[in-house]
């Protein structure tokens, strides 16, 4: 017996390493099929969106208003497959699926400086436009607070 306890001392791979290294790889199994699944959700939103804009564009006649197969009851079906494919899409990425318009606004990016570009942005997104004494005055105080050592000629171009 006392030789059975002096081989569970034995060199090797200990069982804690060993669960430590299955879920690590459990782990990365489902992330990869979560990812996977995000990416068979988002293609099949942008198979329903390509229907349901050619069901949209068909030209529908008093006839086919009555037939079972009208293009309105396909685009409410698709319409209806495209809202539980996303509501199922957001379940997963723990989203909102109430996205808003306004939350997905592009930035600015009408120069070649990105720190200028965020202070333009911040002042369109405060609804103010900004006009050409403003923008130069910008220019200026995030060349000095940045050091982009601007120079005059291309400050001004770059206000107008």
């Amino acid at each position: 017996a006392a030789q059975l306890e002096g081989d569970s001392n034995l060199p090797g791979p200990s069982t804690s390493s060993i669960t430590v290294k299955s879920k690590t790889k459990r782990r990365s199994e489902r992330a990869r099929l979560l990812k996977t699944r995000v990416k068979r959700l988002e293609k099949k939103l942008e198979l329903y969106d390509r229907k349901i804009r050619q069901v949209m564009e068909t030209e529908v006649s008093l006839e086919e208003m009555d037939s079972d197969t009208s293009a309105y009851l396909k685009e409410d079906l698709l319409k209806r497959k495209f809202l539980r494919t996303w509501f199922e899409l957001c379940d997963i990425l723990h989203i909102s699926p109430e996205v808003q318009v306004g939350d997905c606004s592009p930035g600015y990016e009408g120069t070649s400086y990105s720190a200028i570009n965020r202070r333009v942005e911040r002042l369109l997104r405060h609804g103010e436009f900004p006009d050409h004494w403003d923008v130069c005055q910008l220019i200026d105080r995030v060349n000095e607070k940045h050091q982009l050592k601007i120079a005059e000629k291309e400050r001004r171009s770059l206000s107008g």
